[in-house]
């Protein structure tokens, strides 16, 4: 992309309120940072404490070229947030900002790579509930907020794999795929509003979690995690040129 172009895009960025669920690793945390280095104005969620601050010392290092703002840390164990949890982020959010610009989804729970018959049933409900559950229901808490903005965005981090039904998947591949489902299906009930809904489909990428679910695939067949949150991140950018 053109210097021009990329500075166009960033300048879209700056003071955008914007909360990235999975911050703290991965594609989630590259993607923080490329959104503070536009001047965002982040909220960032992740269910270890150490983890998100780590982040923040980065962020504000990435922030200082723009004169960006400082982030927000949300810690959130997002296997066992409740109703009440959620309307609690809207209060403070609302209290804080007025508004969200964007809600952008990354994280995600590994699970295991086993066959059904193995599969820990208390496992497949947590996978279930991080990574279908809580994006579903968090979405749903958060769009009267989101509508506070001119321009609304919605992004979902996909993994087109999870729709192939492949063996000893398990949580992680029905769960990726209800994702999936449950973005277009916004998609369509929003057409024609402000908002804009991101269903962004991405390679195999190294992560902690990847490496984790798939401990014997080569990893040298994997994306780098800084190049999918750059896939993203274009994608966001050009929801406001």
């Amino acid at each position: 992309m053109p210097t021009g172009a990329a500075s166009a895009l960033n300048a879209e960025l700056k003071d955008k309120v914007i909360l990235v669920t999975g911050a703290s690793s991965g594609i989630g945390r590259e993607l923080c940072l490329k959104l503070a280095a536009a001047g965002a104005q982040l909220i960032i969620t992740g269910r270890a404490l150490p983890r998100l601050e780590s982040l923040e010392t980065n962020l504000r290092k990435a922030a200082e070229p723009v004169s960006g703002p400082a982030p927000v840390l949300l810690p959130m164990n997002f296997e066992g947030v409740t109703g009440e949890d959620l309307d609690t982020v809207k209060e403070a959010i609302e209290k804080e900002f007025g508004k969200l610009d964007a809600l952008i989804q990354c994280a995600a729970a590994p699970g295991t790579h086993a066959p059904l018959e193995s599969y820990r049933d208390d496992l497949w409900l947590r996978v279930h509930h991080v990574n279908a559950q809580f994006p579903i229901l968090l979405t749903q808490t958060l769009m009267p907020t989101l509508r506070q903005a001119e321009q609304p965005v919605i992004a979902f981090a996909l993994d087109p794999n999870a729709d192939q039904g492949q063996p000893y998947w398990g949580a992680y591949g029905t769960s990726k795929a209800a994702l999936r489902c449950f973005a277009e299906q916004l998609t369509a009930e929003l057409e024609n509003s402000p908002f804009t809904v991101l269903g962004v489909s991405l390679p195999a990428t190294l992560t902690p979690g990847r490496r984790q679910a798939f401990p014997s695939q080569n990893e040298s067949d994997l994306a780098k995690a800084i190049d999918s949150a750059e896939t993203m991140f274009k994608e966001i950018s050009n929801a406001w040129a």
